[in-house]
């Protein structure tokens, strides 16, 4: 989580917020209570969010 945050600029609880609103990627199970983020969904995600900004 403590990487998601330093790469989207967002706080856990926005970053979470934006997932139950299918609008971020969910996490994956790495087992037990462990979990991540594939980097290329999470730089797919920032794309679309720049392009959204710039009106493409």
């Amino acid at each position: 989580m403590p990487e998601v945050e330093r790469t989207t600029g967002l706080k856990k609880s926005t970053i979470y917020l934006l997932i139950k609103q299918s609008q971020f990627p969910s996490p994956i199970s790495l087992g037990g209570r462990a979990s991540g983020w594939l980097l290329s969904e999470i730089n797919q995600w920032k794309a679309e969010r720049i392009a959204i900004s710039r009106g493409q």
